[in-house]
């Protein structure tokens, strides 16, 4: 994966002093999510050395279903840098979570943040088009943050691709499965005088 983006959002902060403080909430789903996500700051510490100086808070998507654990993580995101949401699985984001960032984007909008998706696993990561991809990027947007997100090597895009019309073509959903069985009345055929 490039961070050349995001390695020169960071310039931006690092610059403005000799030593530099990149305060970073990171909302993650489970253990390798949180590692995902510290790896990637690891990568961000190594490429500016002593002149940087990281503090990550760490959120668990659990603690955010809790109103007095998301008021908390809040007021940490008023302080970052940059916010980082981060998850392994392939789940819809939890409905306390998109509640919580959006909260948080609309309190830090006209301030310098830098958001960062991590969806999926460094195998199959989220492509553009997602649904939680659109959400994280377009909510990023409308409250003009900077937003980075890996996407997918384009030799594997394709093949995703590929595998997301064919899901899309044999699933059955609810409005269809009604529709497939709603029993018709037979057909009275008669000849006109």
């Amino acid at each position: 994966m490039k961070h050349e983006p995001l390695f020169d959002a960071v310039s931006e902060i690092a610059d403005a002093d000799v030593c530099a403080t990149l305060n970073v909430v990171i909302a993650y789903d489970d253990v390798p999510a949180g590692q995902h996500a510290m790896h990637i700051l690891a990568d961000v510490a190594a490429n500016f050395g002593d002149t940087l100086e990281l503090r990550p808070q760490l959120w668990r998507f659990q603690f955010l279903e809790d109103p007095d654990w998301r008021t908390l993580a809040a007021k940490d995101v008023l302080n970052a840098n940059m916010l980082i949401i981060s998850t392994s699985s392939e789940n819809e984001l939890p409905a306390a979570v998109r509640s919580w960032f959006s909260s948080c984007l609309t309190q830090r909008r006209g301030a310098n943040l830098a958001v960062v998706a991590l969806l999926g696993t460094a195998d199959k990561m989220d492509e553009p088009y997602s649904p939680r991809f659109q959400l994280i990027q377009r909510a990023a947007r409308e409250a003009s943050f900077d937003f980075f997100a890996p996407v997918p090597h384009p030799e594997d895009s394709l093949d995703a691709s590929i595998a997301s019309i064919r899901h899309r073509a044999e699933t059955v959903t609810p409005i269809l499965e009604d529709i497939l069985h709603v029993p018709t009345a037979p057909l009275n055929w008669r000849a006109n005088p």
